[in-house]
């Protein structure tokens, strides 16, 4: 995804919505939730990119992507610094 891309899913939930289904997500509205608290707790929109394109890779084939995306934006916000993981998670997918 590219940050243009990104910035207008965050910008609007609604832009969001396809995305998120396609991911398999069915609470688009806490999954939207999920990426806006990722990017204010410091994740950089180039790294969140990165993750979103992870997360399009990998959140269709989850028995439940809704939790799944609950839990990464936890471990994110928990970590002591959320721009090292997005950074973690850019370089070893």
């Amino acid at each position: 995804m590219n940050t243009t891309t990104l910035r207008q899913h965050l910008a609007d939930s609604r832009a969001a919505v396809g995305w998120l289904r396609s991911l398999g997500v069915a609470d688009t509205k806490r999954a939207h939730g999920n990426l806006l608290a990722m990017a204010n707790a410091g994740v950089t929109l180039d790294l969140l990119a990165v993750v979103c394109d992870q997360l399009a890779e990998h959140l269709p084939g989850c028995a439940d992507p809704d939790m799944a995306m609950n839990n990464l934006e936890r471990f994110v916000a928990a970590g002591r610094n959320p721009l090292a993981i997005g950074t973690l998670l850019e370089r070893d997918p």
